[in-house]
């Protein structure tokens, strides 16, 4: 259930396969996308086999550590070859989204892409489809823009200065960009390559935030959340896409689920 479910709602299974550009992530490797892949599903096992509530999905601070992984989250290796639960304070990260899996699998092969991890944010944890681009979007950069790969912040800034592309972006940057403090493969960082700070602020209907702590309270707080991953599960239970005359039942599920005391995902 762990690997067919979340493999598939969170991207998990995708990851092994997870391309990178050898020059700009020389730290990735087969061996790292394998590790980075099972503590995807071992952290969700951890809210699927225990009480605790699944709001805290986007908050908790615990990862799962190896060899291949420990420098990404700036520990030491474990002894063996187990990957170890670790509650690590000094890594900059909490939740599903300071996972290195996660943070890498929504990212282009040489460079970080906040529409691409903010779309993800969107679609998959709080269901709300964006619009799709308008035809003729020009690429990110392109025609004599700034280089993304340096600074992928300014090209975005270039970029949204198009009205056509402005509107729907507004609605999933603010994610991706509270993000920009790690790289194309998850690891922490301060500065882009031309050497300027980055600034991980972001406003969502009205509502400020920084970096992943901001995301995820912003998440963890929004209604949407739980009933994503109700509407998600409803799916997964029926096999088939929820359609309009499931909406009573699946409501019912939400309301007595988050009824109790503690709504887990158990």
């Amino acid at each position: 259930f762990v690997e067919n479910f979340s493999g598939q709602w969170l991207g998990a299974r995708k990851l092994p396969n997870h391309a990178t550009e050898a020059s700009v992530y020389p730290d990735w490797s087969t061996p790292v996308a394998q590790s980075l892949t099972k503590e995807m599903y071992l952290y969700f096992d951890e809210f699927v086999k225990t009480d605790r509530p699944w709001t805290e999905f986007m908050t908790a601070d615990f990862n799962f550590v190896d060899a291949n992984t420990a420098k990404f989250y700036g520990v030491a290796a474990p002894a063996g070859g187990a990957m170890q639960r670790m509650e690590i304070k000094t890594d900059k990260r909490v939740g599903f989204a300071g996972l290195a899996g996660f943070l890498a699998s929504s990212s282009l092969p040489a460079r970080t892409s906040p529409t691409l991890r903010g779309g993800t944010v969107l679609r998959k944890l709080l269901c709300k489809e964006p619009p799709p681009p308008p035809k003729d979007v020009p690429e990110l950069g392109g025609a004599g823009g700034f280089d993304p790969t340096k600074n992928v912040k300014v090209a975005l800034e270039q970029h949204r200065t198009q009205m056509s592309c402005a509107v729907c972006h507004a609605m999933f940057d603010p994610f991706g960009l509270a993000l920009e403090q790690f790289d194309g493969i998850g690891k922490f960082r301060t500065t882009y390559s031309d050497g300027s700070t980055i600034d991980p602020s972001g406003v969502l209907s009205g509502k400020m935030f920084s970096g992943v702590e901001g995301v995820s309270q912003v998440v963890a707080t929004d209604p949407r959340f739980n009933e994503c991953v109700a509407e998600y599960l409803f799916t997964y239970g029926l096999g088939r896409e929820v359609k309009p005359a499931d909406a009573t039942a699946l409501k019912t599920v939400e309301e007595t689920w988050l009824a109790g005391a503690t709504p887990s995902l158990r």
